[in-house]
């Protein structure tokens, strides 16, 4: 973001080159987000924090926060888990492909489980959101205990993510809220290295034009032309791959086709970044 390494300060850190100061935000986390931004996105995440009470959300405890994304947390459905758990299982098989001991970025990181998960396997992973929410966002890494990845809070549009230093940065359940799509994916395209991938899970794609649906919190619907497209002027190669789906994916989308209901599936994407020929 500043184009240098950052230094201790007394509210938090600081750029060496142009001293733009990254000060600690109220949840304790490192708040690498834009200034502009800061006041927007706090506005944003106590808007989401809103929203998912008002759905039954409730707070995880922190033997269901180290559970994730086996088991079903009080407030969430089956369902929600059950996807998310079929989409690691793929993920998995994704970043075997790649390699061991990877250098991950969880963007987006929301409930930083998947962050956990990965570290626990072994992999160097930062995870940053624009929400340090002690129960829906971010601030959940502190039922981690110390945990074994790096959280920060960062935007999607203004990713706090060194350039070329990535195997994969994983956008979960997150892309959908990005309001700038190609912006978005050309700056975390920015961040991998010759040969990575920019994965894309658990974000709500039509089969033909997106929606822009229910405005933030909820995200919206992207269409599968309308990402193809971002991704590939972004400098990747997009892999379209379908995840399996269990029984209650299948009830789910019968019942929204009965309905009537615009549908839309959840598909693994990933946009590989070329090796370049010397």
């Amino acid at each position: 973001m500043c184009g240098a390494m950052l230094a201790s300060s007394d509210r938090g850190m600081i750029c060496t080159a142009d001293r733009t100061e990254y000060p600690r935000h109220p949840s304790g986390l490192l708040d690498l987000r834009p200034a502009e931004i800061r006041a927007r996105a706090d506005a944003f995440a106590a808007a989401y924090r809103a929203a998912r009470l008002a759905e039954g959300w409730r707070p995880l405890s922190q033997a269901a926060a180290l559970a994730l994304p086996e088991g079903t947390p009080p407030g969430f459905t089956r369902l929600y888990w059950q996807v998310r758990r079929e989409s690691w299982a793929a993920l998995q098989v994704c970043l075997a492909e790649l390699g061991d001991h990877l250098t991950l970025a969880d963007a987006g990181a929301g409930l930083p489980w998947l962050s956990g998960r990965l570290a626990r396997l072994g992999h160097q992973v930062m995870a940053f959101d624009l929400s340090g929410d002690a129960n829906f966002g971010l601030g959940v890494a502190r039922l981690y205990g110390r945990p074994d990845f790096l959280p920060v809070l960062g935007s999607l549009e203004a990713p706090p993510l060194a350039a070329g230093r990535y195997n994969a940065v994983i956008c979960n359940a997150a892309l959908h809220y990005a309001d700038d799509l190609a912006a978005c994916l050309s700056r975390l395209a920015g961040a991998l290295s010759p040969g990575g991938a920019l994965i894309v899970m658990d974000s709500p794609i039509a089969r033909r034009e997106g929606r822009a649906g229910h405005a933030h919190p909820g995200g919206r619907v992207l269409g599968r032309q309308e990402l193809d497209l971002a991704l590939r002027a972004a400098g990747l190669t997009p892999d379209w791959r379908r995840v399996r789906r269990g029984w209650l994916w299948q009830r789910h989308q019968l019942k929204n086709w009965l309905l009537r209901r615009p549908r839309f599936d959840f598909p693994m994407v990933i946009g590989c970044k070329g090796v370049q020929a010397e």
